[in-house]
């Protein structure tokens, strides 16, 4: 059975489930038209259609006041059903799935307890395996090849300029 709470902050306008959904409840809302006359109409209870935010978590826009705020679906169920997030400590996925935001999922541990869980996983990457896109290996033959720059960047596919940085180092 699926457990809803009111999200804290929020003044009862959104709910979130121990399965990872947000959902705006029903509420009365105001309204103001081109003239400034004031109305008020009635929004009905939906489950919030998440996002991803290039990082691999997933993530809902929530108003706080009349401001919008994205949010990570993660922290938000986090905050519901554990309280806030403790000072120093990261929310971990426990199965490295950072798209699983269900409940059981999900606990608060130390940076280095996640940093464990990552390499457990295989999603914990340094070096030259985050963001680069040649091996040191590949660096160290660009900068001993006396070919001319765009002849590299052809047989590599890549722009000129990512050969001629790597080659002015």
């Amino acid at each position: 059975m699926t457990r809803w709470a009111f999200v804290p902050g929020t003044f009862k306008a959104y709910s979130a489930s121990d399965a990872g959904d947000i959902r705006s409840n029903s509420r009365w809302v105001r309204f103001l038209s081109k003239k400034g006359k004031e109305s008020w109409r009635k929004k009905t209870s939906k489950i919030l259609k998440p996002w991803g935010n290039g990082s691999g978590y997933v993530c809902v826009y929530l108003s706080f006041g009349g401001n919008l705020r994205a949010l990570t679906v993660h922290s938000v169920v986090m905050r519901t059903f554990r309280g806030r997030r403790p000072k120093k400590l990261d929310i971990c996925h426990n199965n490295g799935n950072k798209k699983d935001n269900r409940l059981e999922n999900l606990r608060y541990d130390t940076r280095a307890g996640n940093h464990r869980d990552k390499k457990k996983h295989g999603t914990y990457f340094s070096g030259f395996e985050k963001n680069c896109l040649f091996s040191p290996a590949e660096v160290r033959k660009i900068r001993r090849s006396q070919k001319r720059i765009c002849e590299i960047a052809r047989a590599l596919g890549v722009d000129p300029r990512v050969v001629g940085r790597v080659k002015r180092g």
